[in-house]
């Protein structure tokens, strides 16, 4: 029985890794709204991911942090996000299959536009 516990845990593994905590990130130019940046509104706690698989050796992608920050910053219209925790998390079965997913979590702001 034990065998197979331990065989059962090595083919079946995860991993969470906390990357970074950031103060501000954003997919655009911020300098465009002139200083110093007025901001309009403030979305408190969005979060935006982004995913990829390999199967076998063969990657089907890469889990790519603009990606998540677009996921999270889209459906709100804002223009940055502050306060930022970066979180990639992936799970695996050596040599068959991995899955990686990166997700980023803040607060949305949305600058005035001038």
């Amino acid at each position: 029985m034990k065998k197979y516990l331990v065989i059962s845990q090595l083919l079946l593994s995860a991993c969470v890794r906390y990357d970074e905590r950031i103060g501000t990130i954003s997919n655009i130019n911020i300098s465009k709204y002139g200083y110093p940046v007025k901001t309009e509104k403030i979305i408190r706690d969005v979060t935006g991911t982004d995913g990829a698989s390999t199967i076998i050796i063969v990657p089907l992608g890469e889990p790519s942090i603009s990606r998540a920050v677009d996921d999270a910053l889209r459906p709100h219209g804002a223009d940055a996000l502050v306060n930022t925790r970066i979180r990639h998390t992936f799970w695996l079965i050596p040599y068959i299959y991995t899955w990686q997913k990166i997700t980023i979590t803040g607060d949305a702001v949305v600058f005035e536009k001038k």
